[in-house]
Formats: C-alpha cells, structure tokens, sequence
C-alpha cells in the first residue's frame, strides 16, 4: 500500500473508530488497527526520508531542476516539497511535523500575535517574486526599495507630476519655442513627500490528492500559479485604491 493509500485508510479508521464508543470491544479492537497503521505510516515515512537523503545523481553532481536547492538536509529540495509538508502538518488524521518548517515568529502579526504559519524558503520566495517582475507589465518598470524588517511603512520624496500636460511634466518643468535673444519664463520642478505603507497580500491554492503526490509537478504550478495572482493583484491594486 502506499503512503497516500495508508493515510486515506488512517483517516478512514480514525472516522470509524467515533461510532464505535458504545460498543467496547469493536472499539479496542478499531484502536489495534489504527496503531498498526499509524505505526506502518511512520515507519514507511522515515525510509522515504532516508532513501531520499541517500540518493545520488548517475554521474556524480547534482543536477538541479529549476525551483530546486541542493538537498543540504535542512532544507527542502523544492516549493512543492515544503508545500507538502505543510498539508501533512495540518491535516488532523497525520499531524505529521516536518523539521524543516520553520514557523513564523509569534506575534508577527498586528492583530493577532498568535496568528502565522510556515515561513516560506527564501529561495523559494526569492523565485516567486522574481516571476512577477519580469513578467508583470508594470511590476517589470517599478523600482525595488528594501526596508528594514522592523519598518511597515517609508516615507520618499518624489517628483509631484499628476498629469503629463505642458506645464505639469516634472511638477513643473517646461519649454518653450522662443526665437533668437528670446528669454524664456522660468520654470523648475515641484517636489513631494510619498508615503508607503506596507499591505499583507495573501494568496492561497487548492490542489489535489494526485498533484500532492508529486513535488516537482507542484512546485511549477505553485510557482506559475502564485506569481501570476501576485502579478495581477499587485498591479490591480492601484485600479481598485482610485475607485
């Protein structure tokens, strides 16, 4: 049986057992089954981690999928792999925890100290955004500022232009025709303080059974997918915020 097969039957038994309180023996004897499996799950999850660990290239080094890291043992080969582990740590029938996740700090959010989840690789991350710049047709033209991690918010100046007519470009820059010896009206620019603040954009992606199967498939969906909506919302958002 495979593993996905033993959870599904894990999770089947773990159902079964609920309507069995009033009746003691069936009751032992559903807990015997699901220990067994339970114990047969572990036991099938900690030789796939150690063959994974083994495993080694034909030809000596690595040859490395886009959207993979090399296997150091601390960190996963892939987004789908972390994707993975993940669903594994939340569904209730495994609650299985992976010792590469690492969780966000506690009381990272303003609202809800208690609130959080898995931090996603940096690497990982890193690609993600890295996609929407450069397919994004006003992401790929933006500049990237880099704030402090203690900061939510920056305050730029900037050129206060808010229309590009003769005598607005530049918050006032102009020229002019003028013959010769002509002067010219004096003209020069305006300047403005913009303020920043950071938004919390949060994207989420329902996927199946099969899909969860194969990390490497899950990983060029969830990276295609995820850069794509936080593409769309990014540049969306200014369309939204005029209305």
């Amino acid at each position: 049986m495979k593993l996905h097969e033993m959870r599904a039957a894990l999770g089947v038994k773990v159902d079964e057992l609920v309507g069995l309180a009033n009746d003691e023996a069936a009751y032992t004897a559903k807990e015997a089954e699901i220990d067994t499996l339970q114990r047969s799950i572990e036991r099938t999850e900690k030789a796939q981690e150690r063959q994974a660990g083994l495993a080694r290239p034909l030809g000596g080094e690595a040859s490395q999928e886009p959207g993979q890291t090399q296997n150091d043992g601390k960190s996963f080969r892939n987004f789908g792999e972390q994707l993975i582990a993940c669903v594994n740590y939340a569904n209730p029938s495994l609650r299985t925890f992976d010792q590469r996740l690492v969780r966000a700090p506690q009381g990272a959010g303003e609202v809800d100290a208690s609130s959080g989840g898995f931090l996603v690789q940096t690497d990982f991350a890193t690609e993600i955004f890295k996609r929407s710049y450069v397919t994004g047709d006003i992401l790929s033209r933006v500049r990237k500022l880099s704030i402090s991690t203690s900061a939510n918010g920056i305050k730029i100046p900037a050129v206060d232009e808010s229309s590009r007519a003769t005598g607005s470009r530049w918050g006032g820059v102009q020229s002019y025709w003028v013959g010769e010896g002509a002067p010219a009206p004096s003209s020069k620019p305006k300047f403005r303080l913009v303020e920043l603040d950071l938004k919390k954009l949060m994207s989420t992606m329902y996927v199946t059974d099969e899909i969860l199967q194969d990390a490497s498939v899950l990983t060029s969906i969830a990276n295609e997918a995820f850069a794509d909506e936080i593409t769309f919302m990014t540049e969306d958002c200014r369309r939204i915020s005029d209305k």
